[in-house]
């Protein structure tokens, strides 16, 4: 990271000064603005949400999730509280008005609603995880981050193609015998995971071209609009920091306060056409 770009960072102002201590506040901007247009010229007008009833989790899916026995009270009073709900995107940006999909989000509104000061949706990384619980986990998991609940609506979402969004079944797949492996033998996994990716690429090609993080950026920023929000604040972990960036860059205009943990190296061409 060159000095201009360390300076921008250090004077982020941050959300609040008892945010995830070990937070890295990160400068958005820093994708070439050859790699990243603003989109707003292709996005649909007046997204809405489609509230739903939230699923129920039995208590073996819950401790599934780290949760103990201990804290699975606490844990269902956060589901109690949580708001669930979808909106329709684009399957391709280009095409607004062909196939749409559903990206899956959940809300937990602020405590506090006199004082409440906005959103701040979540990503956890991946890519490809999910992160419609996010809100939840944060809660429980992290004494100073729980505080984050009092004045902001926390929001979850699943990026198109991973568990409740609209994703495409694949039934191609590949193996690898364990233990340790030799140069033949890895190459050989190499070549048979490139042939099921492209045998699972034929199985949708059109909704699996579009898993790019732009997408999913997009996809974000239907969410705030659709929440009647005009800024987003945003925390990404890990390929969620890319994420980040990639939002931040397609709608500077639309960003309030982002924090990047455990940032991935933006310097690294692969990442730009990363799926979620």
């Amino acid at each position: 990271m060159n000095r201009s770009i360390l300076r921008k960072a250090l004077s982020y102002r941050p959300l609040h000064r008892w945010v995830w201590p070990a937070v890295a506040v990160v400068a958005a901007g820093l994708v070439p603005p050859s790699v990243y247009v603003a989109s707003a010229e292709t996005r649909p007008d007046d997204p809405t949400v489609t509230w739903q009833t939230c699923r129920t989790y039995s208590d073996a899916a819950i401790r599934a999730q780290g949760i103990t026995d201990e804290q699975i009270p606490q844990y269902r009073a956060l589901l109690d509280r949580m708001e669930c709900g979808t909106v329709s995107v684009p399957l391709d940006y280009s095409k607004p008005d062909g196939r749409q999909i559903t990206i899956a989000f959940t809300r937990l509104k602020a405590r506090d609603q006199a004082k409440r000061l906005g959103i701040i949706a979540m990503n956890p990384g991946g890519p490809g995880a999910s992160g419609y619980l996010m809100p939840l986990k944060v809660t429980m998991f992290n004494g100073e981050s729980s505080r984050l609940n009092e004045r902001y609506d926390l929001v979850g979402f699943d990026p198109r193609g991973v568990n409740y969004s609209t994703k495409t079944d694949c039934t191609a797949g590949f193996s690898v015998a364990p233990g340790v492996t030799t140069g033949d033998a890895a190459r050989t996994g190499y070549d048979d995971e490139v042939a099921a990716n492209q045998e699972c690429r034929q199985t949708d090609p059109d909704s699996l071209s579009q898993l790019t993080a732009l997408s999913v950026a997009r996809d974000l920023d239907r969410i705030r609009a659709a929440l009647g929000e005009r800024t987003l604040n945003f925390i990404g972990v890990s390929w969620g920091t890319y994420l980040g960036v990639v939002y931040r860059s397609a709608f500077p205009r639309n960003v309030g306060r982002m924090f990047l943990d455990s940032v991935v190296n933006l310097q690294d061409g692969s990442a730009v056409l990363a799926p979620p």
